[in-house]
């Protein structure tokens, strides 16, 4: 019965009261929340309140280490139901976070201040934290800066100033000092018309440094470190300001003045940086400069040397002078002694540019200083080396391309340009036996001399065009006066060549280029001839006179001064079609008796033709007779002339 009571009565009251009861307790977490929020929102006011205190007082540290606790309190009030209410207490705290920024700005410029004047050009820097009280005044501004988030910006803006309005005018100009031990200010007073030395500079920038570490550690009661934050900023910037616009510059070009330049001025310096945490100990515009001083003085040498070749080969090509040796002649070549003396590895007479003798003049200069390396693998003794190679590829470079008008209008300067790269070549080549090993320049040798063939063989391909524009003009027909006059015009034009080539070029080389352009002019003459289906013989006789003008007047293209050749014999020997338009030029007047002769069965000197030229050459002169059809018959067209 005990338990039916319990069971009836006791167990529904005491689910009833366990429910009752979780439902007080949540009432309860409910009600402690409210009042954490009421508390929080009072703390709130009561922050806000002391703040605007703090503020109006000018206590700006406490004003902004109250607003940092408000941003506390409020972080911890996000997500809760009075939003309205939040957002207003953000704005508010916004406002006031700006309203304090805006008055540590201007508290700053009390403590920090510049001023730049023009006429005349100076610059003053004040920090006012000499003394005790100013320190002291001075540190609580940081603290509430940096506890603002403005600091790296204030300081990144003074390291801005300082780096445009001091340091850059204090390595570009002479400048003077004005600052004492115990001030507060440090001026400094620019002399425009003057350039600096480059002690002098270091002299100054350790002076302003040391200035700057004391007045911004302020008898060290500064929490922060202000100089390792302006040199996060703008540290990389300064060394390399100060390094390009300064120390690099004044790196001498001669190695001999090395040991004039204030290296351990400069080391001092760059540790005077590190010590006061403006700079860190990686690597900068100033380590770099100290590692590498003497690379970089053998790189401006050699900078210095690449422009003043540049400068000589952008000089005139038509100002010239001669050298190399005349060719031996006959009876020299055939005595043993002069056989063995070297004779076939000397450049020939001719006329190169005179700043060709300049610029030979410098490679043999580089070469002698290389030969006194004495480790030819290690790049700073003998970087004369290279210094050879790069004045060759910038020879390949610049005077093709600055006297590219001259090179391709005027034969004579396309002459001196060819002349000019052969000699340089062939001097690289004798250069280069010296350099044992350490370089080649046999490749850029080829080049060059590559670059002057090509220039004058495009000249001569231009003149041939000239020459066969004036053959195309009067082509061979009834009436020889055009063929005349248009060979005419051709041995003028000659004669015109050989008047700016033959004391210009090489003997070998002019012979040549002249002989080359004959040539093409007779072969287009004969392969008109042949091409002719009738000849008379009114028109015959008139074509063998004209021929025989021809070969008398082009002997004269050969004949040089100086030159114990026989102007026939090198006509033959350089004009391929010579013997044959001599041949054409006889044929024109034999009878077909005498062609069958000259012919011997492809065996005589008429053989210069193949048997259909001759056939064709025979059907245009003579009729068609029983004696014409049997010498043709005689000629067997399997008998073929092969030319060279």
């Amino acid at each position: 019965e005990v338990f039916k009571k319990i069971e009836n009565y006791v167990k529904p009251r005491l689910a009833q009261s366990t429910t009752e009861f979780e439902l007080l307790s949540r009432e309860l977490d409910t009600i402690e929340q409210q009042s954490a929020q009421v508390r929080r929102y009072a703390r709130l006011h009561e922050l806000l309140e002391d703040a605007e205190a703090r503020f109006v007082a000018e206590d700006l540290l406490a004003c902004s280490q109250l607003l940092e606790e408000v941003g506390s309190v409020m972080s911890e009030l996000e997500g809760g139901p009075e939003v309205q209410l939040l957002e207003a207490l953000h704005t508010e705290h916004i406002v006031r976070s700006e309203r304090l920024i805006y008055k540590l700005s201007e508290v700053w410029k009390r403590y920090i201040a510049w001023k730049v004047g023009r006429t005349p050009h100076v610059t003053e820097v004040t920090i006012a934290t000499v003394r005790k009280e100013e320190a002291d005044a001075f540190a609580r501004l940081v603290d509430a800066v940096q506890r603002q988030g403005q600091l790296r910006e204030k300081m990144s803006r003074f390291g801005r100033s300082l780096l445009a309005d001091m340091v850059t005018p204090m390595v570009k100009y002479e400048s003077a000092i004005v600052t004492s031990p115990d001030s507060s200010t440090f001026r400094v007073e620019f002399n425009e018309s003057k350039a600096p030395l480059v002690k002098d500079v270091l002299a100054n920038l350790s002076t302003l440094f040391t200035f700057l570490t004391s007045r911004l550690r302020a008898h060290d009661v500064v929490s922060v470190d202000l100089m390792k934050v302006m040199g996060s900023v703008v540290g990389t910037e300064f060394s390399d300001t100060v390094a390009k616009c300064c120390l690099e510059p004044a790196v001498p070009s001669d190695g001999s003045r090395l040991d004039s330049y204030p290296a351990s001025a400069l080391l001092d310096f760059h540790n005077q940086l590190i010590t006061a945490n403006f700079l860190s100990s990686e690597k900068t515009g100033f380590s770099n400069l100290i590692t590498n001083l003497e690379a970089l003085c053998i790189s401006k040498q050699s900078q210095s040397i690449l422009l003043q070749a540049r400068a000589v080969m952008k000089e005139d090509l038509h100002a010239t002078i001669v050298v190399g040796e005349p060719p031996l002649d006959k009876k020299e070549m055939m005595t043993l002694e002069h056989c063995l003396d070297g004779s076939p590895f000397k450049f020939p007479k001719c006329q190169v540019s005179k700043f060709m003798e300049e610029l030979i003049t410098l490679l043999k200069t580089m070469v002698d200083e290389a030969k006194d390396s004495s480790d030819g693998s290690c790049p700073e003794q003998a970087w004369q080396v290279g210094a050879v190679r790069d004045i060759c590829e910038l020879y390949c470079c610049v005077a093709p391309l600055h006297h590219q008008h001259a090179i391709e209008t005027i034969p004579q300067q396309t002459a001196i340009h060819h002349n000019n790269c052969l000699y340089l070549a062939h001097e690289l080549l004798c250069l280069g036996v010296w350099f044992h090993g350490r370089t080649t320049l046999v490749d850029v040798a080829s080049r060059i001399r590559w670059i002057g063939r090509v220039a004058f063989c495009q000249q001569i391909d231009s003149q041939r065009r000239h020459l066969l524009d004036f053959l195309n003009e009067a082509p061979v027909s009834e009436d020889s006066e055009g063929l005349d006059a248009a060979l005419r015009r051709c041995l003028f034009h000659l004669e015109q060549l050989k008047r700016v080539w033959v004391e210009v070029l090489p003997i070998t080389s002019y012979l040549e280029a002249v002989g080359s352009l004959l040539n093409s002019v007779l072969e287009h003459v004969i392969k008109s001839v042949v091409s002719m289906e009738d000849i008379a013989s009114t028109l015959s006789e008139e074509l063998a006179q004209v021929f025989e003008k021809v070969t008398d007047q082009a002997v004269n293209i050969f004949d040089m001064p100086g030159c114990s050749s026989d102007a026939r014999v090198l006509a033959s020997d350089y004009v391929l079609k010579w013997r044959k338009f001599c041949e054409l030029k006889n044929l024109l007047r034999f009878s077909l008796r005498d062609v069958m002769d000259r012919w011997a069965d492809g065996k005589g000197p008429l053989a210069c033709f193949t048997p259909e030229e001759l056939k064709r050459l025979i059907r245009a002169l003579f009729q068609n007779t029983d004696r014409r059809a049997a010498a043709l018959a005689q000629i067997r067209s399997g008998n073929i002339y092969l030319e060279s």
